[in-house]
């Protein structure tokens, strides 16, 4: 077994580790929002240029309490990504979606009992891409596309959020950065690219959701 999964087992199991207390005082919830998605190229495209897309991400969560000012958090997204490539006359606007598990450490300076709840997060995420479509000059030309781009990227989130707690119910609200570390980008000759042409993803989203104890808190 690799040191990657080592690693990845490593994580998966450090919930396991942790007290029983923790799962006791432990929220699961959900959010959705919106995202601001463009791919980070390497080199420059002159005159082609890159834009943001508005995309979409949704998914659960589950938070862990690790005492008064930190908590855990891991989570599992659907998370839609892309692009629009342009230059006058022609257009070119990619789509990627991805099934994302991030891996979040919280930090809450005012602790976790007010009626307000802000945070700080960061923490690393493993993404599997589950499609790929391309749209030139409005003309999907998904079918047959041949696979240009890596079946996975890893990168790292970090952001703010807020949470409003009303009784049991804590509603969400967070900005958060993503951006990917690996290259993203399989054959950059298939797209008339230099061989040492790399992608990144990045990503700036707004989130909202709620979550519910899994168990009584004491207050």
């Amino acid at each position: 077994m690799n040191l990657k999964k080592l690693l990845l087992v490593g994580l998966l199991l450090l919930p396991l580790a942790l007290s029983a207390s923790i799962f006791l005082d432990a929220r699961l919830g959900s959010n959705q929002g919106y995202l601001d998605s463009r791919m980070v190229f390497s080199e420059d495209l002159s005159p082609l240029t890159i834009s943001d897309i508005s995309r979409s991400q949704a998914g659960i969560f589950l938070q862990l309490d690790l005492g008064k000012y930190f908590a855990l958090q891991p989570e599992l997204n659907i998370t839609h990504k892309g692009m629009l490539a342009r230059v006058p006359g022609y257009e070119e606007r990619w789509r990627v979606n991805f099934l994302e598990l991030p891996l979040l450490m919280r930090f809450q300076p005012l602790g976790d009992r007010g009626a307000v709840v802000p945070s700080l997060f960061a923490g690393p995420y493993a993404a599997v891409k589950y499609s790929t479509m391309l749209a030139i000059n409005g003309q999907d030309m998904s079918e047959n596309l041949p696979p240009l781009t890596r079946g996975f990227d890893l990168g790292m989130i970090a952001g703010v959020s807020l949470a409003v707690n009303l009784d049991s119910m804590r509603l969400h609200f967070e900005l958060r950065y993503s951006r990917g570390l690996t290259n993203f980008l399989k054959y950059p000759a298939a797209l008339e690219l230099p061989e040492s042409t790399k992608i990144h993803t990045q990503s700036l989203g707004f989130l909202f959701g709620y979550s519910l104890p899994l168990g009584k808190k004491e207050s």
